[in-house]
């Protein structure tokens, strides 16, 4: 967040920029029903229809549960970061949008930004109960974005400028 951190929660505009550190996450599909899960926090191990609750694994078990309806098989998540989870970027909502991605390339063969950017706020509200989206938006857009929550503006630096 460069500027704008607790207006954008009052319906004001904020300034937010991506960090040039990168999230990737690597979707491989299996021949079986069992979801995989590799990263520098450890490791999930479940069955598709049946997944398990896993705290550091949360925001991405969120992900896929919303589109579990369309995942054909079971499939192994491998991810890679080049920064920590525990210093403020916005990691869980690259995560997130990463996840997103991915499932959205695997089942749909395509990736609309703006609805990328809608399917990951709702699943960080759904799993925090609340968030202005701005992190979102600097991960799906990249740069610095100028973002208003409601009603929603998103504009990527290149816009205005």
């Amino acid at each position: 967040m460069i500027m704008g951190e607790h207006a954008v929660l009052r319906g004001k505009t904020a300034l937010v920029g991506a960090v040039n550190k990168r999230i990737t996450i690597t979707l491989t599909p299996q021949k079986n029903n069992n979801v995989d899960i590799y990263s520098t926090l450890g490791e999930y191990h479940g069955a598709l229809h049946q997944l398990h609750d896993a705290p550091i694994f949360r925001f991405i078990l969120r992900a896929i549960k919303f589109h579990h309806d369309k995942i054909p098989c079971g499939f192994e998540l491998n991810i890679h970061s080049e920064f920590s989870s525990h210093i403020g970027l916005g990691s869980s909502a690259a995560v997130v949008v990463g996840t997103l991605a991915c499932l959205m390339d695997w089942l749909f063969s395509s990736l609309d930004k703006y609805q990328l950017f809608l399917d990951a706020r709702h699943m960080i509200q759904k799993v925090q109960g609340q968030g202005s989206g701005a992190d979102i938006a600097a991960s799906v857009f990249g740069g610095i974005v100028l973002y208003r929550m409601d009603p929603l503006v998103i504009q990527p630096s290149k816009n205005f400028f």
